[in-house]
C-alpha cells in the first residue's frame, strides 16, 4: 500500500500538526502547499480576508487527487 498523502501549509504551527497527524497515521507523508494566505506576507490579514485565504489551495490539491487529505488546523 502506497503512503497516504497529507497537504499542509508550510508554516511551523501547521507542519507540526500535520506531521502528529501522519505519526498517527503510521504510513504517511507530508506535501507542503503554498497557500495565497502565505505568499502575501507584506499586506495586513485585515485587508485579506477573502474566503479560503489559506485552504484554497488545500482543497484544489485535494480535489486533483495530488493530496489524500489536508490537515489546515487541528
Amino acid at each position: 500500500m502506497n503512503a497516504l498523502r497529507v497537504g499542509t501549509r508550510g508554516s511551523l504551527l501547521a507542519r507540526t500538526q500535520s506531521q502528529w497527524v501522519c505519526d498517527q497515521l503510521g504510513s504517511a507523508s507530508l506535501t507542503i502547499i503554498s497557500t495565497r494566505g502565505d505568499q502575501l506576507v507584506d499586506l495586513p490579514l485585515q485587508s485579506n480576508l477573502e474566503k479560503g485565504l489559506f485552504t484554497k489551495e488545500l482543497e484544489i490539491a485535494l480535489l486533483s487527487g495530488s493530496i489524500d487529505l489536508a490537515v489546515h488546523s487541528i
